[in-house]
């Protein structure tokens, strides 16, 4: 039981020495619903953002052909980095210009929902609360406290 909090826990405070960084290269769509992991997403009709993302082994993997939003519009100096991490995912093709949408062209791995919330959204995010459950809609942080608690309360 002791073990199994640990491996909740740490990845959540961003101690992820101990998880396997290896995953499939890309997993399709219809494929995703026969994962365990949970399936998640951002949607917005006026950011032009829908993305999907998967939870495994301490990463948020933004799936392959979600809508993100066309440009940056944080004006803090705080998000300066998620900023930079955008602009590297566009220059390496990871994200590119597809008419009037930027879309993900391969499945990408955050190391927290924050930073993948922030490239998503175009600024500063808190991920813990803008990816909800795709079928819920239950947030990050609510399905988190939910695992923690089940762990916690096993035999």
């Amino acid at each position: 039981s002791f073990l199994q909090t640990l491996d909740m826990v740490l990845p959540a405070i961003r101690l992820d020495i101990f998880l396997d960084k290896s995953r499939p290269v890309e997993t399709s769509n219809s494929q995703l619903e026969k994962l365990k992991s949970p399936v998640f997403k951002i949607s917005s009709t006026k950011a032009g953002v829908n993305a999907i993302a998967v939870f495994a082994e301490g990463e948020m993997t933004v799936k392959a052909g979600s809508t993100i939003r066309n440009s940056w519009v944080g004006k803090g100096s705080w998000d300066s980095g998620y900023r930079a991490l955008r602009e590297q995912l566009l220059s390496n093709g990871v994200v590119c210009k597809r008419g009037d949408s930027t879309v993900f062209d391969t499945d990408f791995a955050f190391s927290s929902p924050s930073a993948a919330a922030a490239v998503v959204l175009g600024r500063a995010s808190n991920g813990r609360i803008e990816w909800k459950l795709q079928q819920t809609g239950q947030s990050y942080a609510d399905w988190e406290d939910d695992q923690i608690s089940e762990v916690s309360t096993d035999p």
